[in-house]
């Protein structure tokens, strides 16, 4: 117990050092051993309308979007690109697949996240999107569904401030933060243990690990929606997982982006009660020993 409090007093440290600008250690600049080839300029305007060809060629497929939240988009997925450029955010570049790989897949989860906004009767929806990246699938849902409280988790600091910057020319800084930490460590915190209404992740680890490491933001009674390809031999291995952790398989839903051959897998896990306090243990540990 002594180890944990430790433990969790200092990830806190490291965490709020980050929130706050001051990094607990270093970071030395990386050089940029690219910087002596010559790249055109990012042509923005060309990139939109690729974007806007890609619109209008998925729209069957899309959700209900206003031209306000279209623009907001097409804003988001040209500083995606250009982001892309220089910081490793996405394999993904062209604009049509970025509309059915990100954007379209990111909207799986939209009828399960009404579903569970119309089920809870306070007014603060919290979700919390684990190794988010680019901010998929959280960007994508916030600009549909402003209502909800969006965090986004992410351990690069540089993935970190890109998120920042997309939230602040997407005007979302209301009920939208960027949090700098590894997962195992924030899930022991106060603040962010059992908080979450919704949790999400996005091929981030195989789903045993996956679960210790998404399941203590949940509060009880919340859910966790893993977001996968092919999954069949991982969820038959996360069943031990779940149970250790508090936490019942409610559904799995299969899908097919837009009629594109593209399958996916969201696998649903309830939280019953709060988690051991033993979990999270440390990544070493998870990956040692995995629950599964």
């Amino acid at each position: 117990m002594t180890g944990n409090k430790s433990a969790e007093k200092s990830a806190k440290a490291r965490i709020e050092g980050e929130c706050s600008g001051r990094s607990a250690s270093k970071e030395r600049p990386v050089e940029n051993r690219r910087s002596a080839a010559f790249h055109p300029p990012f042509d923005a305007p060309a990139f939109r309308s690729e974007c806007q060809r890609a619109f209008d060629l998925y729209r069957p497929y899309l959700p209900e979007i206003s031209p306000e939240q279209e623009e907001q988009l097409l804003t988001y997925l040209a500083l995606v690109a250009e982001t892309n450029r220089s910081l490793n955010l996405t394999a993904i570049s062209k604009a049509e697949d970025m509309l059915l790989l990100h954007l379209i897949d990111s909207w799986t989860l939209l009828p399960l996240l009404d579903r569970e906004l119309e089920a809870q009767a306070q007014a603060d929806f919290r979700f919390l999107d684990i190794g988010s990246g680019a901010g998929f699938p959280g960007i994508p849902l916030k600009l549909l569904r402003p209502q909800i409280e969006l965090c986004m988790l992410d351990a690069l600091q540089k993935r970190i401030h890109f998120l920042q910057r997309a939230s602040g020319q997407l005007a979302l800084n209301h009920g939208c933060t960027a949090l700098h930490a590894r997962a195992e460590e924030a899930g022991r915190l106060p603040e962010y243990r059992d908080r979450f209404d919704l949790v999400t992740a996005r091929a981030v680890a195989d789903l045993p690990l996956l679960l210790e490491l998404a399941l203590p933001f949940v509060k009880p009674g919340g859910l966790f929606i893993a977001m996968k390809a092919e999954a069949d031999e991982e969820i038959r291995r996360a069943e031990k997982a779940a149970r250790l952790l508090s936490a019942v398989k409610e559904d799995v839903c299969e899908l097919e982006l837009a009629d594109s051959g593209v399958k996916r897998k969201l696998i649903l896990y309830r939280k019953l009660r709060p988690c051991p306090s033993r979990y999270p243990r440390t990544f070493a540990k998870m990956k040692k020993a995995p629950l599964g």
